[in-house]
């Protein structure tokens, strides 16, 4: 026990001692830490995305690549039955839509705000985890208009009494029968099964409007399955279907159909990445000083063999002093994690917490364990190398540490690194924010309600807020209301080696056109259409491969019109598609309205305008919070890896500094006989100014072409594109320039301002 009790007291003395290069070792290592925590913490979180699923291994997503263009989410209903007949290797297939209750209520009790309702077919409930609490299991015994509803509604309507047999009636005067009460779903799932009722499957292969889930066997090869899926086509009369695009059930949370959610497999791996360069820097920061600091303490070392300390006495002295260290570094690094954790889940879009974050910590015990066993075991080793004699022997000799030349220049390839991929991801978002998509995004929407068409846009125009509403087929942006598609399989002047073109339909005339503010490239100035004529977008003119489109017809009825200008109207990662537009019909669905103000007061008003009809709900998507969700990930990233940038640079100038500062200390006698011999303050400071100049240049050299390349790649999956000018890499060499300048500045001065008398007698 006294020994113990000695090995703390001389521990905490040394480390007092130099409080400068403790404080910063500390710091820089809480950080890492910390840094790693959430890393691991984040890792784990995605990781058992939907791991309580006890097939997750076997279940994958559906989609297709169709004739509508590109891959959809959205498959025709006889997709599960036809995956089950006709391919041995898919043990169960299932479908699911989301439907509205339209305010369901049982006794005059609502259901909870925010019930999530889907139509499953029955193989669902043998594929997924449902945990029946009460009820029909069999969902193909329950007849129509029966549905199941999560534990926690049941509670909501009925509290502890059964719900089963009683009726759930709708604003819409649909009613339903409660068949039975499943166990709530945990958060972390990609489904939000609040309620479930049978469904009505459509058998017809042209009209897509159901998720499609498969279950394969579990001795099967997986991937050499669903290459095999990429060659089976289904054609059903001018559409074509290809469903070659499984995606595994864990995976699902990564390619989600809705934008908003904005979760990136990627987004996850430069964390990843990120925070291990951050606790490579800080141990790095760490060495550095310590390895700096190991000629002095090899003198006392030295002496403590010579009044007859074992090495294992000076090990286990040492071990005490870093595992001190490593320790205070690691709680002061679980408190930068509960300070930052709200923050950080809301950036990493994580819902619940599966893994306690001092579980996460705890991973790094060990690590600091071994270091430090490691650490204490360098001196000893270094002790033995000399002799006693020249090592307790003053000398004014300080040999020249290319340690830590390597360990700060590395520090400083990092930190500049962080900053260039920054900056680029800054003025990247800024373009995609502020740049013109050649359509009208900000203050204007797109509306749906039950209420009468004409009556509703009457009310829409009668409202302050509102300078304009009118109907409208299809929403021009966002895509994926109403959105249609057709394919050009022949075209006058087709080449011979030409392909079908998959493009978008939608309707158009002179009012809508000028409503979104679109712009013809080629053709007459106005946009109204006759019969049997159509515009094409620049991209569907590219894929024509004819020197004059205009004129030419398509599959034998169409006649090409006039060319519109391309515009972004899905997200900046996705390449614009070629688009077909048609008169207008008069089943107009939606209604695009345009308004003054901000969005709550126009969300106040439509809701005051409705309320006195009879179905006065109504669904809006606004298009300027529509395509900033689509740059969430971005945005949420940029965040994360600032935050990162801010990190590292800090620990890389702490480091700095306290290597300055301990410099400064070995050569304040170097430094005073130069001034005696006839330096100026300038000459000193040049001297160190140099070195670290030196420093900064070569990690830029490194750092710079390092990302450019890594931000080129990160660029060309956007449609379009910032450019990396010469000024961004001058502006970034500068500004690491002036902080290292500002870090070592007023040490250097202070050295280089000392009476060299003072220096020589403290000597």
């Amino acid at each position: 026990m006294y020994m113990i009790t000695h090995y703390l007291k001389v521990a905490f003395r040394n480390l007092l001692k130099y409080k400068t290069q403790t404080a910063i070792s500390v710091l820089g290592l809480a950080i890492g830490f910390a840094s790693v925590a959430l890393s691991i913490y984040w890792n784990h979180y995605e990781m058992t995305y939907d791991a309580f699923q006890k097939n997750a291994d076997r279940i994958y997503r559906v989609r297709q690549t169709s004739s509508f263009g590109g891959v959809s989410s959205i498959t025709p209903g006889p997709l599960a039955e036809y995956l089950m007949h006709t391919h041995p290797e898919v043990e169960a297939a299932c479908l699911t839509r989301y439907f509205s209750l339209y305010e369901p209520t049982v006794n005059g009790i609502p259901f909870p705000k925010k019930t999530y309702s889907y139509s499953v077919s029955p193989e669902a409930l043998k594929m997924f985890d449902f945990e029946w609490v009460e009820g029909e299991k069999d969902m193909s015994r329950w007849g129509e208009n029966k549905i199941a509803i999560a534990e926690h509604v049941a509670k909501a309507v009925c509290g502890n009494m059964s719900p089963i047999g009683l009726k759930v009636k709708t604003q819409n005067n649909r009613e339903y029968e409660i068949a039975g009460v499943f166990k709530d779903w945990p958060e972390h799932s990609n489904f939000k099964f609040d309620v479930i009722a049978q469904a009505e499957v459509d058998n017809a292969w042209n009209t897509s409007m159901y998720n499609t889930y498969a279950m394969l066997l579990p001795d099967i090869d997986h991937q050499r399955f669903i290459e095999k899926m990429k060659t089976d086509t289904i054609v059903s009369g001018p559409w074509k279907n290809v469903f070659d695009v499984w995606t595994p059930l864990k995976e699902m949370r990564y390619t989600h159909p809705e934008a908003a959610l904005n979760v990136r497999l990627e987004d996850v791996r430069l964390f990843t990445m990120a925070s291990i360069l951050i606790m490579v820097c800080a141990l790095l920061n760490y060495l550095t000083l310590f390895i700096s600091r190991l000629q002095s303490r090899g003198r006392t070392l030295a002496l403590r063999t010579v009044y007859g300390s074992s090495g294992w006495q000076m090990g286990c002295q040492l071990m005490t002093e870093y595992m001190l260290l490593l320790f205070g570094a690691w709680f002061a690094g679980m408190l930068f994690v509960e300070l930052s954790m709200a923050t950080f889940m809301e950036l990493a879009i994580i819902k619940v917490a599966r893994l306690s974050i001092y579980q996460a910590c705890g991973y790094l015990i060990l690590f600091i364990i071994a270091l430090s066993a490691i650490l204490s075991l360098i001196p000893i080793l270094y002790v033995k190398k000399k002799t006693l004699a020249s090592q307790i022997t003053p000398t004014s000799r300080h040999p020249k540490n290319y340690f830590r030349l390597v360990s700060v220049c590395v520090q400083l390839v990092f930190s500049t690194l962080f900053i260039f991929c920054s900056v680029v991801m800054m003025k990247q978002i800024h373009y995609l924010t502020h740049s013109d998509i050649n359509i009208q995004r900000k203050q204007i929407g797109w509306l749906m309600t039950r209420v009468e068409r004409d009556r509703a846009v009457a009310l829409l125009n009668e409202l302050p807020c509102i300078t304009q509403a009118i109907p409208v087929e299809d929403p021009l942006f966002p895509p994926g209301w109403g959105m249609t598609g057709n394919t050009a399989m022949e075209w006058e002047g087709k080449p011979e080696d030409a392909k079908d073109i998959s493009f978008h339909i939608f309707q158009l005339n002179d009012s809508i056109a000028r409503f979104y503010g679109l712009k013809m490239k080629e053709g007459p100035a106005s946009f109204d259409l006759g019969k049997d004529e159509i515009f094409i977008n620049e991209t569907f003119a590219k894929q024509l491969n004819l020197e004059e489109p205009i004129g030419k017809t398509i599959n034998e009825t169409f006649r090409i019109k006039g060319i519109i200008q391309d515009y972004q109207s899905q997200a900046p990662t996705e390449k614009v598609q070629p688009f077909g537009f048609f008169p207008v019909r008069n089943t107009r669905q939606y209604i695009a309205l345009r308004y003054n103000g901000d969005y709550d007061n126009l969300m106040k008003s439509i809701t005051d305008a409705f309320k006195d009809e009879e179905y006065p709900d109504f669904t809006y998507e606004d298009g300027e919070r529509k395509y900033e969700g689509y740059l969430k990930s971005e945005s949420n990233l940029l965040q994360l890896l600032g935050i990162t940038t801010i990190v590292s640079m800090l620990i890389a100038l702490f480091g700095i500094y306290a290597l300055i500062v301990q410099s400064c200390e070995q050569h304040r006698k170097g430094i005073a006989i130069r001034k005696v011999h006839g330096a100026q303050v300038k000459d000193i400071l040049t001297m160190f100014f140099k070195q670290y100049m030196t420093q900064v240049l070569v990690a830029s050299t490194i750092a710079f072409p390092i990302g450019y390349a890594l931000m080129k790649r990160w660029l060309e999956s956007y449609s379009r594109q910032t450019a990396i000018s010469f000024w961004v890499f001058l502006s970034i060499f500068v500004g690491i320039s002036a902080l290292v300048t500002l870090c070592i500045g007023y040490r250097v001065w202070k050295a280089a301002n000392e009476n060299p008398a003072d220096v020589v007698k403290s000597e």
